[in-house]
């Protein structure tokens, strides 16, 4: 890799994470028209002009992409979920969108990319990428106490350790220290707000859109791109999501954040940045690609997922031999190893670590999950069709981890609170949680008990 070619290749990463959940010679794909850098990448996976959009406001860049590059061009976001719609509600999908900021995730970008997002969870692959740029301004730093604040409550007791936890990454990140003494260096505080920020940005659309969609896999890469010339810390996040609809978790969304995979690249490969273990006289672990096992070219030859897999496993056996160098040479000590990863590296699926803790009660849950539950709840229960209790034991074990008669008989009290008289209250509730945004789930609950 060179650092010109970082954003290309980070489109060509997110190729490969699409890759392993659709084939791509049938994936649908969707990003901001930008330079069209991520069209010629497309070129370059064999997507046909059919099977991918670009979206772009200027009409004249928009003329240039659709003459140099074949693909379906249209000029607003907002309303491109209208536009597929148009071409019948079969077509209305996309296997994968970037939304390829130029700064970062504003109100006005989120309110216009709203609309995508049930784009995003009808096709197969089902998965999302964001790409925002840390010299741009960011709202997260300039007004802190109003995200740290929406972030405790949309993530309650947890917010302070998933916060510590994107902290101590950012501390690990490398930098350049024989940088002129002009250039301001980078600040782990900073960047652990800017991303904190965007967690509680991207957890406020998907579920105030009514998508209780907590990703399978996250991946984290934070780069530094010169591609116009200037070096430019950018940062790019890829979901993807499941099948259905999970209870609603805040807290699931940002543990999933805290504990995926982050990798870093200012020009060469991309290494992932590793906690706690020794450093200390280690080697860097690179793929042998000039002399393929026939295990890997069974693995090329089938491609897809099967290839993704065994990238994968490599990728956990260098580890391995690295965690094995440190046991059997040099005492540990809690510092950074970075393990160079191949560029095409696949994402790691999110395990969550559960701590042993007393059961979880409707008192641990804060204010936004307790009435997005409600919500959910009762949309649940309009649509099932007789199969009522089964589907409420179901939502009781994957919100709380357990069923018991008394958490039954607790929740059933919740539910009422959200029903009948209580109506004008359970409103009133609303309005007093969401603030601005309380509109989109007043929607949902009047369209529920209509």
């Amino acid at each position: 890799m060179n650092s010109k070619s970082l954003k290309a290749d980070i489109v060509r990463l997110l190729m490969k994470f699409v890759s392993c959940y659709t084939p791509l010679k049938d994936a649908r794909f969707a990003t901001l028209g930008g330079q069209g850098i991520e069209p010629r990448v497309w070129q370059e996976f064999g997507i046909p002009p059919s099977n991918g959009w670009l979206i772009e406001r200027s009409r004249t860049r928009g003329t240039t992409l659709i003459s140099d590059l074949r693909y379906r061009v249209h000029n607003q976001l907002r309303t491109f979920a209208d536009i597929l719609a148009g071409h019948g509600r079969e077509n209305a999908y996309v296997d994968c969108c970037h939304l390829d900021l130029c700064g970062t995730l504003s109100n006005e970008a989120a309110a216009d990319f709203e609309p995508v997002l049930p784009l995003v969870f009808r096709g197969t692959g089902r998965c999302l990428a964001v790409t925002v740029a840390d010299s741009r301004r960011n709202l997260a730093l300039e007004q802190w106490p109003d995200f740290h604040s929406r972030g405790k409550k949309l993530f309650g007791r947890t917010a302070r350790a998933i916060y510590a936890e994107l902290e101590s990454m950012q501390e690990l990140i490398p930098v350049n220290r024989d940088a002129p003494s002009f250039i301001k260096p980078f600040d782990p505080e900073k960047g652990a707000r800017r991303e904190f920020g965007l967690m509680v940005e991207i957890a406020e659309l998907l579920f105030a859109s009514g998508a209780h969609w907590v990703p399978e896999s996250i991946v984290r890469y934070v780069y530094v791109s010169r591609y116009s010339g200037n070096p430019c810390r950018m940062r790019t996040y890829f979901f993807r999501f499941g099948k259905g609809r999970g209870a609603p978790s805040f807290t699931g969304f940002a543990r999933a954040w805290a504990e995926s995979p982050l990798f870093f690249s200012s020009g060469g490969d991309f290494q992932e940045v590793v906690k706690n273990l020794p450093r200390q006289d280690l080697p860097t672990m690179h793929m042998n690609t000039n002399s393929q096992s026939k295990l890997a070219a069974i693995a090329q030859a089938l491609g897809g997922a099967e290839q993704a897999e065994y990238e994968e496993l490599m990728a956990k056996s260098q580890r391995l031999d690295v965690l094995l160098s440190a046991i059997n040479g040099a005492q540990p000590t809690a510092v950074t190893v970075l393990a160079t990863v191949p560029a095409h590296h696949a994402p790691a699926t999110v395990r969550h670590r559960v701590p042993r803790v007393r059961k979880k009660t409707w008192e641990d849950l804060p204010d936004h999950e307790q009435v997005e539950w409600q919500i959910h709840a009762l949309e649940l229960k309009s649509h099932s069709n007789g199969s009522w209790p089964k589907e409420w034991k179901d939502l009781l074990t994957t919100t709380f981890g357990y069923y018991s008669k008394k958490l039954g008989a607790q929740m059933r009290a919740a539910l009422s609170r959200a029903s009948g008289r209580f109506r004008p209250h359970f409103e009133n509730r609303i309005r007093k949680v969401f603030g601005d945004r309380a509109n989109a789930y007043l929607e949902r609950y009047a369209k529920v008990l209509s």
